[in-house]
């Protein structure tokens, strides 16, 4: 199972990008800096939580408009 969630700086979920089975290899997901809702986002930071079965890792990154 994978797992791709973003959250703002406050911890809060914003998109889940990625949420199924997936094979081994090399895949790439954009995001569109919409929320769940289909609502743009603001300029700022975001955090992103990749989960594939029981590994997990969080990474930083900066939405710019």
């Amino acid at each position: 199972m994978l797992e791709i969630r973003v959250y703002n700086i406050s911890g809060q979920q914003v998109k889940t990008l990625v949420d199924t089975p997936q094979d081994a290899g090399y895949y790439s997901v954009v995001w569109d800096g919409l929320n769940d809702r289909g609502n743009q986002v603001g300029s700022g930071t975001y955090f992103y939580v990749i989960k594939a079965g029981m590994d997990e890792a969080m990474k930083k990154m900066i939405l710019l408009k």
